[in-house]
């Protein structure tokens, strides 16, 4: 199994939107018609959803001129209002979807690997449903090249670019977290892999408005740095890597006070650091393969298959997809669905 692959090339926004959305125009249905399910399940009609989102447009214009430009091409290329396709970006905002763990990510600095170079990498954990719209993009906007995985209709969730940057996201939910009108996660990860250096994308981070939580792992995977950025309404707490590794899930480390809910399991970050760790300095990338196919701890597992008996948390998590970022050759290795069951395909940036 592998996701489709959308490849976007235009140094004009809208007309990279209308690509993409004419490409995946299958998939953004798909994912339209998902969240509307869910969404009504939670007691929102569409339209209502759609609605909310819209006010959003005129804070994302004046974030990223560019991206809303980009969002209303998707929806002429696939058929649908901007609404919708807002409402498909907007989809951790509005639900925040805090039932179970999301994903976990990680990065292993030069003096942590065998090569001697940067690896980052994330098991994105979530509901089944979305398998049907996941998709690989590939997008050239004029000197910028970024390759990621995405919901089919956002404008990314995790990738690299060739100006050395990585970016892996986690759900966090804090006490912290209102209603009102920040700037959506999407829009945020997509604006600072549109940057063009480490110090520009983290300032981007560090200055965005925001009224939901978010975990960002930033990476500088050409020259060997990191920070992990626990995202919250009132900022943000940054921590660095140690002995080259950091690893992060779903809860608060700096400020465990801030979790918003309470008996989250607190073991893949451990557990992913441990198994890094014992093979320092030594880091392959087989070896981050095989620590994110890990079961220890199931269901609540690295690797995350669905159990109906596990509870709110597990009962329909699964392993979406499996991505590590190895720069250094210019490529990501991606596998749809749980790493120990599917095959690492390369693609190149």
């Amino acid at each position: 199994m592998q996701y489709p692959y959308i490849r976007i090339d235009s140094a004009d926004p809208f007309e990279r939107g209308v690509q993409y959305g004419t490409q995946a125009k299958e998939q953004i249905c798909k994912a339209r018609e998902y969240y509307s399910g869910v969404m009504a399940a939670r007691g929102m009609a569409w339209n209502d959803v759609c609605r909310f989102a819209d006010r959003y447009a005129q804070k994302i214009h004046d974030f990223a001129p560019d991206l809303i430009e980009e969002i209303k091409g998707i929806a002429k290329g696939a058929g649908l209002t901007e609404g919708d396709v807002l409402g498909i970006n907007l989809r951790y905002e509005i639900a925040k979807f805090g039932s179970f763990p999301e994903c976990t990510t990680g990065v292993a600095l030069p003096e942590a690997t065998a090569s001697k170079t940067t690896l980052a990498f994330k098991n994105w954990d979530f509901a089944q449903g979305v398998m049907d719209h996941i998709v690989v993009i590939h997008i050239t906007a004029g000197d910028t090249k970024i390759l990621g995985l995405t919901e089919a209709g956002q404008l990314i969730r995790d990738g690299f670019t060739n100006w050395g940057l990585c970016l892996n996201a986690n759900n966090l939910q804090s006490a912290r977290d209102h209603e009102g009108y920040g700037i959506p996660a999407t829009i945020l990860r997509r604006k600072a892999l549109m940057s063009r250096s480490f110090e520009e994308a983290a300032e981007v981070i560090r200055t965005a408005p925001r009224t939901v939580s978010s975990n960002i792992l930033l990476s500088d995977v050409a020259n060997g740095r990191a920070i992990d950025f626990e995202w919250h309404p009132d900022g943000q707490d940054e921590m660095l890597p140690v002995d080259g590794i950091v690893t992060h899930a779903n809860h608060f480390v700096m400020h465990p006070e801030l979790d918003g809910i309470t008996g989250r399991p607190k073991n893949r970050d451990l557990r992913l650091r441990e198994l890094l760790m014992a093979e320092h300095g030594n880091i392959t990338v087989e070896t981050i393969m095989n620590a994110l196919r890990d079961h220890k701890y199931y269901p609540l597992s690295l690797c995350g298959h669905p159990d109906p008996e596990a509870g709110a948390y597990g009962k329909n998590r699964i392993t979406v997809s499996s991505m590590i970022t190895d720069y250094a050759n210019g490529c990501a290795w991606i596998c749809a669905g749980p790493p120990c069951e599917g095959e690492y395909v390369r693609y190149e940036l």
